[in-house]
């Protein structure tokens, strides 16, 4: 859901999209977000904000699933 190679902070909708993607695949209920070990190469400010999109754009797809 997140590039961890790169210092570009994503956008909550570019998650959502990448959600969506894996949704039209697989069931909600056997989808978990998550990242690897890589963002503790990041700068903590960047790591957050790439956390912070992630969890925003998870909230934007559980809102369209209800």
């Amino acid at each position: 859901m997140i590039d961890v190679r790169t210092l570009e902070i994503e956008h909550p909708e570019q998650v959502a999209d990448r959600v969506r993607k894996v949704l039209a695949h697989i069931e909600p209920e056997r989808v978990t977000l998550t990242t690897d070990c890589g963002l503790k190469q990041l700068p903590r400010v960047v790591a957050i904000q790439k956390m912070r999109a992630m969890v925003e754009g998870a909230a934007i797809v559980r809102r369209e699933l209800r």
